[in-house]
């Protein structure tokens, strides 16, 4: 969700802490023992502060950093319950539609817990006993790792160049994907962005469902290869995306808030001196996938008050609807005009957005905001593979867009 907020964390993960004893309580290694129950948040997108543990009872709130005020992300990982009932109890409701996610193979496969299962700001989980590490967390996780899978997978398939926008405050190389038509001057250029807030991970799933129609043999994937460059960034905080962050709402401001020159972020600057040059005239479209507030259930565009660009996008957003066969519903009046909910001048402040920023390059492109829910889109329950299908539908959107 679009937002404010600042500086990447200090301290990397898998860091070996002091011992610490705190109400009988060992922390180590970002984990905390009692008897052979452990919770960690050393892991990729870890997050989580534990405030104190009793036997069957673990009381557990999102680590904010340098976030402010309030927000909800929060990812553990669990080992030693096995055979045990555990009670995760939070200060506050820190959880979405369908309540926490929860992966039963340490990471590899999620699942929704079901929002029946949060009472009174906590759930409980029954461990079987062959469970020898299981992941909980507010939303379905999308870290490096799972982009180095899908990436690996494709490896071999034309029209897809891997390379690295910059590195990031932490050392860490930015992915910059390169898509469709990468060899000579296609006809149209495509700028898609996700991550400018670190835990909205179902944007990330979205973009890999746009590479897949984009490389496969659809009508509409061949077209899209051979007239239009894609230019995919999945992680603009790619620090705060493995260490955990929330990410929205930093100090002195986030990234998606950072595109006045100089700016702070490594990941901001490199994109507002590469696409430029990248793009000249020819860029049509400039979309930064978010995901929005942890209840919201709506698909929906956002777009800046800048007329001419207001109606391009409103055009996507028909084309989006129109087309045959979705999975996760969309109306074109769903999309946020500028002056309703968030998208106000004053929400955005003094500030220079992603959107800002955009909407003023060369080729006047349709440029705004995607808003990708975390957890459920009406009636359909979003997972990597919804999320990715969203994604191809998008793509087919952006041919009708953009074929004449």
């Amino acid at each position: 969700m679009i937002g404010r907020a600042g500086l990447m964390p200090r301290v990397p993960a898998f860091v070996v802490l002091a011992f610490v004893v705190l109400s009988g309580v060992g922390v180590w290694g970002g984990g905390v023992l009692q008897a052979e129950v452990r919770v960690q948040t050393d892991h990729a997108g870890g997050n989580g502060v534990i405030e104190a543990m009793k036997p069957g009872l673990i009381r557990l709130r999102p680590d904010l950093r340098d976030t402010r005020p309030d927000w909800f992300y929060w990812n553990i990982r669990v080992t030693g319950a096995e055979g045990t009932t555990v009670r995760f109890q939070c200060p506050a409701d820190v959880f979405g539609p369908l309540g926490p996610a929860i992966s039963r193979d340490d990471g590899m496969t999620w699942n929704w817990l079901g929002r029946e299962a949060v009472r009174a700001n906590g759930f409980a989980v029954d461990f079987a006993s062959n469970e020898k590490g299981v992941r909980l967390a507010f939303c379905i996780p999308h870290t490096g790792a799972d982009l180095e899978r899908f990436l690996h997978e494709r490896r071999d398939q034309g029209g897809l160049r891997v390379e690295t926008l910059c590195r990031s405050r932490g050392g860490r190389p930015v992915p910059r994907l390169r898509v469709g038509a990468v060899d000579g001057e296609p006809r149209h250029r495509v700028l898609l962005v996700a991550r400018h807030h670190a835990c909205e991970s179902m944007a990330s799933f979205t973009l890999e469902g746009v590479i897949d129609e984009i490389l496969g043999e659809s009508p509409e994937g061949r077209w899209l290869r051979s007239e239009v460059e894609f230019l995919i960034v999945p992680f603009m905080d790619r620090d705060g995306v493995e260490a955990g962050d929330q990410g929205k709402l930093r100090q002195p401001h986030d990234h998606w808030e950072d595109y006045a020159p100089p700016g702070i972020y490594p990941e901001t600057r490199a994109l507002r001196e590469y696409v430029p040059g990248w793009a000249g005239d020819r860029l049509r479209l400039a979309l930064d996938v978010h995901c929005p507030s942890r209840l919201d259930q709506e698909l929906y565009f956002a777009a800046t008050g800048k007329g001419e660009v207001h109606q391009k996008l409103a055009r996507l957003a028909v084309d989006l609807e129109q087309l045959p066969g979705r999975e996760v519903p969309f109306r074109k009046d769903s999309t946020l005009a500028f002056g309703k909910g968030w998208n106000t001048p004053a929400y955005y402040g003094p500030r220079v957005c992603f959107m800002n920023w955009a909407e003023g390059l060369a080729g006047s492109p349709a440029a705004g905001t995607l808003e990708v829910p975390y957890a459920r889109t009406g009636e359909t329950v979003m997972t990597p593979d919804v999320a990715r299908r969203l994604g191809a539908d998008l793509a087919r959107a952006i041919q009708r867009y953009l074929r004449p």
